[in-house]
């Protein structure tokens, strides 16, 4: 132990006598262990942590899939997932969910909230309790029920501050008082992007409705019962009902999608991308400051041999020479971990919509482990070699202490180059090709001009019931606007 604090004493101060190098070889490693460290606990959080639901490796997505066209992720008729619902006897519960726009009418204005009608049993899914009040009861689901809603908890901050004596109130909904029933728990966003929720009660047409397209299902499995067991019993309905509804349903199948997976494939690839630039940016890196490590062993000839002299044996020398390497590493990694946490927490207060519900981007035990496991392969990787051929050239040149390199060492320090300008090569082309296909979208015909256009989305049939009122309204809305 002594002789290894001795190292490290001994390594501070000779990378205290270079600042210049020192400071150059931590601040690359630290762009390296940080973009790496970033990267991964991003993944981490979005495809590996457990969802902040009961039992969620049980709930799946349900959607309807059209063998004609080769779809899988199509939304789902009304009718069919009542059938769904009445004939599956995979799933404790199905839910429905479509999405509905609610007015609201406040002190600043009416505004327009983003929210979702459910079936019975939606809440059952997940699991989770509500922060405050209760869920929704079965006869809210009935016609003629009084309306509710419950608020998700972002609303609940940014609109209502986080009033606790929120439950009970009414609010003026599409020009009706709905009273809040409750306030979900941050974190629960599902479907994510809206900020309520009010009961589905069905209309007698909605029984019959199997043309028309605009629900998602979900629905949580028994405990014995596994996801391709659910899946055959789902394509025997969906055949049930090809047979029996041939003119709507003759191509019409089910499928089956773990939540899990449904909330983050469409960004696996591009964390996948990202996770590669940054492992590239790593092996830069630590080619970077292997070159560094070489030039600096050909300054120190002299010593080296002058130590080898002394008697320094040559396991001794590549112990003190490996040992700066660590240090190096470690105070990279340092520096590293605190840009990862910086990039982690910017991203999450500048693009927290861009995450599945649920992940929080933060640094914990797992990531600071993998930092120090990353800082420990990059300190072995850009310091091995240089302090094995540092090490041996001391041996064999211990009489004449040679200030140059020899032609080994030269070779070694021209494919660290080759190789750092490879690698960067890879990234510039990957870039791009990236800033090619971003200009190649912005340049595609869209078929109209955009230019001054502005899109309107009009809620009218609740206040405007009739079709005669409702073209009357929007006339009169042009003839103003213009």
């Amino acid at each position: 132990m002594s002789t290894l604090l001795q190292d490290i004493r001994f390594a501070c101060r000779k990378l205290v006598k270079s600042p210049g190098f020192t400071i150059v070889a931590v601040l690359t490693l630290a762009l390296g262990i940080g973009a790496n460290t970033a990267i991964v606990g991003t993944i981490d959080a979005i495809l590996f942590k457990p969802r902040p639901y009961g039992d969620a490796d049980r709930i799946l997505t349900l959607w309807q899939r059209d063998r004609e066209a080769g779809t899988s992720r199509n939304w789902v008729a009304p009718a069919n997932f009542v059938d769904w619902r009445e004939r599956a006897q995979s799933f404790e519960v199905l839910a429905g969910m479509e999405p509905f726009s609610l007015d609201y009418l406040a002190t600043d204005g009416a505004v327009s909230i983003p929210s979702w009608i459910v079936t019975d049993g939606f809440f059952d899914v997940f699991g989770v309790a509500p922060l405050l009040g209760t869920s929704f009861r079965p006869e809210d689901h009935v016609q003629g029920a009084a309306p509710v809603v419950m608020l998700s908890h972002r609303i609940w901050q940014n609109r209502y501050g986080g009033d606790p004596e929120i439950v009970g109130r009414a609010l003026t909904l599409d020009g009706r008082p709905t009273t809040v029933v409750g306030v979900m728990p941050r974190g629960f966003a599902y479907p994510p992007g809206r900020d309520m929720w009010s009961p589905r009660i069905f209309e007698g047409w909605e029984r019959q409705a199997r043309g028309g397209e605009f629900w998602q299902v979900v629905g949580k499995l028994k405990p014995d019962v596994s996801v391709s067991a659910a899946q055959a019993e789902l394509d025997s309905i969906a055949a049930q009902l090809a047979s029996e509804y041939a003119a709507t349903n003759a191509n019409v199948g089910i499928a089956a999608v773990p939540l899990g997976e449904r909330l983050v494939e469409n960004v696996r690839p591009g964390l996948m991308l990202f996770l590669g630039a940054a492992g590239l940016v790593l092996l830069i890196a630590c080619v970077n400051v292997a070159n560094l490590l070489l030039a600096q062993a050909a300054h120190r000839r002299r010593e080296l041999a002058i130590r080898g002299v002394l008697g320094a044996d040559r396991g001794r020398m590549i112990r003190q020479l490996a040992t700066e390497s660590f240090v190096l590493a470690g105070v990279g990694a340092v520096l590293g971990l605190m840009l990862a946490a910086w990039g982690l927490s910017t991203f999450q207060s500048l693009r927290p919509d861009a995450l599945p519900p649920g992940s929080s981007l933060a640094l914990d035990g797992r990531i600071v482990a993998f930092a120090v496991l990353l800082a420990l392969g990059t300190a072995v990787v850009f310091g091995l070699a240089p302090a094995l051929g540092a090490s041996r050239v001391a041996l064999r040149e211990r009489l004449h202490a040679a200030t140059q390199s020899t032609p080994a060492a030269r070779r070694l320090r021209g494919a660290l180059v080759v190789a750092e300008l490879a690698l960067a090569m890879v990234l510039l082309i990957g870039a791009g090709l990236l800033i090619k296909s971003f200009m190649a979208l912005l340049e595609v015909d869209r078929g109209f001009r955009t230019e001054n256009v502005l899109a309107l989305s009009v809620q009218a049939w609740d206040y405007y019931p009739d079709r005669a009122q409702r073209t009357l309204f929007v006339e009169d809305t042009l003839e103003r606007i213009v």
